[in-house]
């Protein structure tokens, strides 16, 4: 009960008492009124005109008085009951919107634990799929590389191509692009899965979270990724199709700075750095 229904209780009260006094005291008078007639006359005309006359001017205006309080009364007790029906529906509305909060975290609680579940079920099968790598270098002895492992000789090869192209004189500006393209397509049955589905684990959760959330996960999955395979995600990102719209990663590289812990001694030229705006290495969010 609020502070209002009870000075509107206090106020009733007071006024009941005052009306029922008002009430008493008619009678009260009344009462004194039939000692005040004479003996001798009690039952007379006139004796009970004066009574009459008696009572009009002082019982009866004792009871309006007590009946203009407990009409005072009444209109108290309605607004009483007014406020006390506000009061029921502010506390419905209240226990409405806590039930909808409380709804609403539960719903939140239930997709977050969705979102992780997926995440990392995503998470590990792009692990999966690098420790499976293997790489076969035939020549003699014939050595087998596997899972990341794969990757710091695949850039040893991007490294060679790029290197033998330059000597060869070929068109500076075409040289990145052409060298790990033919990086690309030499080894595109592990380098086309590995990056559709790494590419896929960002974009999942860039679909799937507010931008205020997205950061830890997509920082939990950056960190999985070594040195050299962020070396070829660097050209990859800006020179390969991931998407079925033609996308490519480096949208996603920027929107999470992918590169901020890239190893600038493994591109293949540092001039290359400026590709990638400055977002692709320091996190703006």
């Amino acid at each position: 009960m609020t502070t209002a229904v009870q000075n509107l209780e206090r106020k009733i009260n007071f006024n009941k008492v005052i009306a029922w006094v008002f009430v008493g005291m008619g009678f009260l008078v009344g009462f004194l009124g039939l000692f005040a007639l004479p003996k001798s006359d009690t039952f007379s005309l006139d004796s009970l005109d004066k009574l009459g006359s008696f009572y009009q001017g002082t019982v009866a205006s004792l009871w309006s008085l007590g009946a203009l309080f407990f009409i005072y009364v009444a209109f108290l007790g309605q607004k009483q009951a007014l406020l006390l029906q506000q009061e029921k529906l502010e506390m419905s509305r209240l226990e409405l919107e806590e039930q909808r909060k409380q709804a609403d975290a539960q719903n939140e609680s239930i997709k977050r634990q969705n979102f992780e579940t997926a995440f990392f079920q995503l998470l590990n099968l792009h692990n999966q799929n690098v420790a499976q790598m293997r790489y076969f270098i035939p020549i003699p002895p014939g050595n087998i590389h596997e899972a990341r492992k794969c990757f710091e000789i695949w850039h040893q090869q991007l490294r060679l191509k790029y290197d033998t192209m330059i000597q060869q004189g070929a068109q500076v500006d075409k040289i990145m692009e052409v060298a790990y393209r033919d990086l690309y397509y030499e080894h595109r049955g592990e380098l086309d899965h590995y990056f559709r589905t790494l590419y896929h684990v960002f974009k999942f959760v860039d679909d799937s979270l507010p931008d205020k959330d997205k950061r830890r996960y997509t920082s939990l999955a950056r960190a999985q990724l070594s040195a050299y395979e962020l070396a070829l995600l660097f050209y990859n990102g800006l020179i390969i199709p991931v998407a079925e719209k033609e996308q490519k990663f480096n949208r996603l590289i920027v929107k999470f700075a992918l590169l901020e812990q890239l190893d600038e001694n493994l591109l293949l030229d540092r001039q290359h750095k400026a590709e990638y705006s400055k977002g692709a290495y320091e996190w703006n969010g």
